[in-house]
């Protein structure tokens, strides 16, 4: 058996980089809010949050709504929030992917569950 020489293309991680980038960037302004919050909650709170399993950088998403498995936070930003044996997973709307905001809907489609 041969082993094989494990080697990183430096064109693949020059492009892992620029995508974390992108993508930090994209999540700091769709979340300014939850950044302002949580800067407050450091205050009062150790890293911001209850629980040291909820602290992440650059900064966690804080809550101002839910109902069933849907969840939105103060910056207006809808997820829906499942759970593995790994922990909670945000999964963001087909709908919301490349937008501010779209019109809220519940998972049954009905608008005013939503709000």
């Amino acid at each position: 058996m041969t082993t094989a020489t494990s080697r990183t293309d430096p064109r693949l991680t020059k492009r892992a980089k620029e995508i974390t980038e992108t993508e930090l960037a994209r999540y700091r302004e769709r979340t300014a809010r939850s950044q302002a919050a949580t800067a407050r909650a450091r205050e009062s709170l150790p890293l911001g949050v209850p629980s040291s399993f909820q602290a992440y950088e650059p900064h966690p998403v804080v809550a101002a709504k839910a109902q069933g498995s849907w969840l939105e936070d103060v910056d207006g930003n809808q997820v829906e929030v499942t759970h593995d044996r790994r922990g909670l997973r945000w999964t963001l709307r087909p709908d919301l992917v490349g937008s501010r905001l779209a019109k809220p809907t519940a998972p049954s489609g009905n608008p005013e569950v939503a709000r």
